[in-house]
Formats: C-alpha cells, structure tokens, sequence
C-alpha cells in the first residue's frame, strides 16, 4: 500500500468508526493505516476522530424509528 492511500484510510475511518489511527511504516518498509502501532514501527500521523461524530443512524431523532 502507498503512503498516500494509508492516508487516506487513516483519514476516513475515524470519521466513519470514531476511534484514532495512525499512518505507519512498518519494520519491512510497507505503509499502514493501524489502531495500534507495533514498537517496531514508524508512526508517521495521528489521525483522531471529529470531536462529534454525525452518524445519521445515531441521532436521537432517528432512534424511535429503529426500535
């Protein structure tokens, strides 16, 4: 994987999940979007999630409608 797409999946899952990741290089020289980064790796961004998620799915408005 690039540098650039490891980016960009880093960049898009926090958005969707709410949980941070993080772009690495691994110890063999590949690119990598992680939860958790191993020691032996290089961590080269921190990609957090937005402070409030808008998940139309979660919003208190719509919750009656799936119960």
């Amino acid at each position: 994987m690039t540098e650039d797409k490891a980016r960009h999946y880093a960049e898009a899952l926090p958005q969707s999940m709410g949980i941070t990741f993080y772009v690495v290089r691994s110890h063999e020289g590949g690119f990598l979007p992680v939860q958790i980064p191993s020691a032996n790796c290089e961590i080269l961004a921190t990609v957090k999630p937005p402070d409030k998620l808008d998940i139309p799915h979660c919003r208190p408005s719509t919750l009656g409608e799936l119960v």
